[in-house]
């Protein structure tokens, strides 16, 4: 919240998203944690940081 300059309401939205929609990517890959699973990680991770970064409300 901080790092964003986010309201708490704000901050439970974009955690939902966040959250879910790892959580679909996930069982897309079946869970398996191989190489492409960490790449799909390092992708989700990349640019939900560079959102963050950029967030400007």
């Amino acid at each position: 919240m901080e790092r964003a300059n986010l309201s708490e309401t704000d901050a439970k939205v974009l955690f939902r998203f966040i959250l879910y929609g790892s959580f679909a990517v996930n069982r897309s890959l079946g869970w398996c944690k191989d190489n492409n699973w960490f790449h799909c990680q390092k992708l989700l991770s990349n640019f939900i940081n560079g959102g963050i970064h950029y967030l400007d409300l």
